[in-house]
């Protein structure tokens, strides 16, 4: 694969959480990806007279998958980098 796709990010989630803080219009989208690595999302509303709970989750849910699509980005270069004869990155490459 050279290319990442809504279904691929799609397939890395395995639960999503919101929740709403009360007295807040501001919604936050927690998803969980199948290595248990946990990406956030936020939303939040100026008006109090159009908040709109289910459009705040999805925009929620937009922001924190567009997270999980620069992280697969990321992946999917270092795999392209790799096969290009680079060493991968090891645990050792980053500071303590």
């Amino acid at each position: 694969m050279s290319r990442i796709n809504f279904d691929h990010v799609e397939a890395q989630i395995v639960e999503v959480q919101y929740h709403e803080f009360p007295g807040t219009l501001m919604i936050v989208c927690c998803i969980t990806l199948r290595n248990g690595f946990q990406v956030v999302g936020q939303a939040a509303c100026a008006d109090p007279r159009i908040f709109d709970e289910f459009i705040g989750r999805g925009l929620a849910y937009k922001d924190a998958t567009n997270k999980i699509w620069m992280l697969e980005g990321y992946l999917l270069k270092e795999k392209l980098w790799v096969q290009e004869g680079n060493s991968p990155l090891t645990l050792s490459d980053y500071p303590n």
